[in-house]
């Protein structure tokens, strides 16, 4: 092979190396740099972590900063929460922001009206139907 040719080979690998180390640098807070504790309380959110952008890292950074002084179930709450998150395709992410986008626009009225929906939707999900009951 031409001398030319592993040198453009080369150059080009490079660059690739480059820009991944770029990449890798625009994320602000590397998951490898994070403390145990920030990783404890993000794990669900492990694989992505540094494909998130650095306003979307310090948000959630201030989040794991709190969760030590979370009570247990507000932690496993937190948990179950980042991990749905985690499983939402990038077009879900995008309509669940415009969505509380929409509902911050409203009155407080009209939000506290919506958020009651949603809590009786969520109780009537985890409350046993009355014929669970007596089977068990």
């Amino acid at each position: 092979m031409p001398d030319g040719y592993l040198t453009s080979r080369f150059v080009l690998a490079l660059l690739l190396g480059l820009v991944a180390c770029q990449a890798q640098a625009a994320s602000g807070h590397p998951w490898a740099r994070l403390d145990a504790q920030e990783r404890a309380a993000l794990a669900p959110l492990a694989r992505d972590w540094d494909r998130f952008p650095e306003e979307q890292q310090d948000r959630l950074l201030a989040v794991a900063k709190r969760y030590a002084s979370l009570t247990p179930s507000q932690q496993r709450l937190l948990q179950r929460r980042l991990r749905a998150w985690a499983h939402l395709t990038q077009e879900q992410r995008q309509a669940a922001r415009q969505n509380l986008s929409r509902i911050q626009k409203l009155s407080p009225e009209d939000q506290a009206r919506i958020k009651q929906r949603w809590l009786d939707a969520l109780c009537e999900e985890f409350t046993p139907a009355s014929g669970d009951a007596g089977g068990r």
